[in-house]
């Protein structure tokens, strides 16, 4: 089944010749856009604002670590911690670089095609998340301090364009003593934090809800 339809400016249906023709389909970032047929885009339809939807788990503490070799977690951040050229991590969501690059979220378990020496740094208490949607762009998380931890962007969070949620923390013995913050820090940060009877408290984040919009 073709993933586009073809239609005539002219309303006739099928196009009666290329002059004229209307290519409808679905862009990379899930919105109907139109083409003539010099392939020119003549329209976006879609939503008016990019989406990053995912579901946040957060256990243990401040504990960084290095890996220069085997397979990758997915939904955990990394960084290229110590970076040699030629590193290729392209088959786990970080591209192929010919120069240091941003964080990243494992899109696999799998092994990097090539470390070529590089090391991957993360923190085994910044939140793992499983992502359910994203046009925003390249989002990574990361671990402040006990209950606070970051979604982290290259200044793809526009002021007075970008609106976010969470749901509750869901974790711990008595659920109705868990609560979540969240505050919007620069166009690269927002924070979230976790609290336990009053107090900010790691490993309250299980499978919990977070979007953001960031409007056109």
């Amino acid at each position: 089944m073709p993933s586009y339809i073809e239609l005539d400016k002219q309303s006739s249906f099928p196009p009666s010749s290329n002059s004229g023709k209307v290519i409808l389909g679905i862009n990379n970032s899930n919105q109907l856009q139109a083409t003539n047929s010099d392939g020119q885009s003549i329209g976006v339809t879609g939503l008016p604002y990019k989406v990053y939807t995912a579901l946040l788990t957060q256990s243990g503490g401040d504990v960084p670590n290095n890996q220069g070799s085997g397979a990758v977690t997915k939904g955990v951040t990394y960084t290229v911690d110590e970076y040699f050229a030629d590193t290729d991590l392209s088959n786990v969501g970080g591209g192929t670089f010919a120069s240091p690059i941003s964080p990243f979220v494992a899109t696999s378990n799998d092994t990097p095609i090539n470390y070529n020496g590089s090391a991957l740094y993360f923190n085994e208490g910044a939140p793992v998340v499983t992502v359910l949607e994203n046009s925003i762009g390249n989002i990574w998380w990361t671990y402040n301090y006990q209950g606070s931890y970051s979604v982290q962007s290259d200044a793809l969070f526009l002021p007075n364009k970008t609106f976010f949620t969470t749901g509750p923390a869901n974790s711990g013995d008595n659920p109705a003593q868990n609560t979540s913050e969240y505050t919007f820090n620069t166009d690269s940060s927002i924070s979230i934090l976790t609290f336990y009877d009053g107090s900010l408290f790691d490993n309250r984040l299980l499978n919990t809800a977070f979007e953001i919009r960031v409007y056109n």
